[in-house]
């Protein structure tokens, strides 16, 4: 013969239900959340890159016209003056027959509604990178560096993470 359940023991099924309910809860927003994270990286990623064969394919733009076409591709986010930077830099260089690289332009132009974030690039370290490659042409050659940053606002945590990607690209047949 089955006894009755003392009770106190009623509705333990029900809190445990509960407790079990709102970890999973938890656990399945922060999933999301850092699945939105991550799409809003690749969304920085594909901008800069867009925005650096935007530049490439026409070198007669202007870097404003660059920087507003990667805005363009990250419309997205939501970007404002305090939660993003685009920065687009072209440098042209002078190669010797002895493989010596000089920097003869080095312009660095800033998306204008946005923020002003620091380039992380400046003269000496694109010469350093240079420098670098190993088979050197004599003559001209044009790049372009496109930067974004964006600073990603957690829902949860009340706090930011930034995110930053540059490309860069080699004018060809300029």
């Amino acid at each position: 013969m089955l006894l009755p359940k003392p009770r106190r023991e009623r509705g333990q099924s029900m809190v445990e239900t509960a407790l079990f309910f709102s970890v999973l809860l938890i656990l399945l927003v922060g999933v999301i959340e850092v699945a939105v994270a991550v799409n809003a990286y690749l969304v920085v990623v594909n901008a800069a890159r867009e925005g650096a064969r935007y530049a490439v394919s026409d070198f007669n733009r202007t870097n404003l016209e660059i920087a507003a076409f990667t805005k363009g591709n990250a419309t997205v986010l939501n970007l404002n003056s305090s939660n993003s930077t685009i920065v687009v830099t072209r440098v042209t260089t002078t190669t010797d027959g002895s493989g010596n690289i000089t920097l003869t332009s080095y312009t660095t132009t800033y998306e204008p509604t946005l923020g002003t974030d620091a380039s992380r690039f400046n003269q000496t370290n694109v010469l350093n990178r240079l420098s670098n490659v190993t088979t050197k042409i004599a003559g001209d050659d044009e790049f372009v560096i496109v930067e974004f940053f964006y600073s990603y606002p957690f829902f949860l945590a009340q706090v930011s993470v930034p995110m930053y990607s540059y490309t860069a690209m080699r004018v060809v047949g300029n």
